[in-house]
């Protein structure tokens, strides 16, 4: 689904467009148990709205994360888990809010918690946001980068290829960690990897392009963030990197027309707009 697949580009994604599939869930059992009583579908989801509302913890906690009322929802959260049979699910979205707050030391507490929890069921859970082990091994080893363990970083992400071979996610930070070091070698066998497992996934195409920017592999960078270019014309991510590239290669209109395109595409609110409209207004100056 869409929001697992934006779970792989964030693992730690907020929950202000969790509502969106709340509101799907409701809209389609309104729907479906309208057709066959026969009531209105605006009043069972009204009834259901009202029962969120009202109803048990782990619903209120997920209302009170959305709505940025963060102390509400941990001790929801904690009341929900505390009643819960399955409670792998909820530990995760505890530690999540956790990681999101700032304290990185309860994250990790609550997410390790929460794996044990999910392999003592020997089975992923599939309540009403889904959680797999391979993401909350990801989470654990961004906790322990954040914290500058690299060592038990890099053992949970190789812990989440072992739950699933194919979480590309896991090879990405690999390369990341990597890089942080300078092992031009490990990005590049990471990353590839990547590619490998999701080769028409333009996110993956610029993450690599901008890790081989970075380590001054200019001519790699170019062909991946033209890949990623041509997989999604609109990101505009790969249109900055590429600029920057361009622009280091002597390649100055090409740089200028790439940050144009750039601004053309990024949201208004990207901090990259400043640097973009600078860079263009130098490079066409010198024309």
């Amino acid at each position: 689904s869409l929001y697992l697949y934006a779970l792989t580009l964030n693992p730690f994604l907020g929950p202000s467009l969790d509502h969106l599939i709340l509101d799907a869930v409701i809209q389609e059992y309104s729907r479906q148990y309208a057709n066959s009583s026969g009531a209105s579908p605006n009043e069972v989801a009204y009834e259901v709205q009202k029962y969120i509302t009202m109803g048990p913890p782990e619903w209120q906690a997920v209302r009170a994360y959305r709505d940025g009322r963060y102390d509400d929802a941990l001790s929801l959260y904690a009341k929900a888990i505390a009643r819960s049979k399955q409670k792998g699910s909820l530990l995760a979205e505890r530690g999540r809010l956790f990681y999101q707050i700032g304290q990185h030391d309860s994250a990790l507490v609550t997410l390790t918690q929460a794996l044990a929890e999910l392999r003592k069921a020997d089975k992923d859970d599939l309540v009403f946001f889904y959680q797999s082990k391979a993401l909350m091994e990801e989470r654990i080893g961004v906790i322990h980068r954040v914290k500058g363990d690299k060592a038990a970083a890099r053992e949970a992400f190789g812990r989440a290829l072992a739950e699933d071979l194919s979480y590309f996610p896991a090879h990405v930070q690999l390369a990341y960690l990597a890089l942080e070091s300078g092992d031009t070698a490990t990005v590049m066998n990471e990353m590839d990897l990547a590619v490998s497992i999701k080769p028409d996934d333009p996110g993956i195409r610029y993450q690599y392009g901008f890790a081989l920017g970075s380590l001054n592999r200019l001519k790699e960078a170019e062909v991946q963030l033209l890949k990623a270019i041509e997989l999604d014309p609109d990101f505009a991510a790969p249109h900055f990197t590429l600029a920057d590239v361009y622009q280091a290669t002597g390649r100055r209109p090409l740089a200028a027309k790439e940050y144009e395109t750039f601004l053309s595409l990024a949201a208004k609110n990207d901090t990259r707009r400043e640097e973009a409209d600078q860079m263009m207004a130098i490079l066409k100056g010198s024309e």
